[in-house]
């Protein structure tokens, strides 16, 4: 299976859900991010992150960015799903009158 002429990594197709948990928010996900050829699981609000097979770790400064890189592409590349799926569903639609 290919995504933008990328392999899909095991588990990189998976949907993503999201969860409340008793002390804050937490997101049960799954984010590939190519540069680092890992895949977060899950974060913390303070910043912490699981990889996936890892334990809980507080990413460096260079893994930050790349995380963050990915994350960008992955909201573009979502927008870009809502916009095919749906093309009359923009945020001015949304927006009260």
């Amino acid at each position: 299976m290919m995504r933008s002429g990328h392999p899909l990594r095991p588990g990189c197709d998976a949907p993503s859900s999201h969860y409340e948990h008793g002390y804050g928010y937490m997101a049960n996900l799954r984010l590939c991010v190519d540069t680092m050829d890992a895949v977060i699981v899950d974060y913390e609000t303070d910043g912490r992150v699981r990889f996936e097979n890892e334990e809980w770790t507080t990413p460096t400064l260079q893994e930050r960015r790349a995380i963050l890189h990915a994350a960008q592409l992955e909201i573009e590349r979502l927008g870009n799903l809502v916009l095919a799926l749906d093309p009359e569903d923009t945020l001015e639609s949304k927006t009260c009158r």
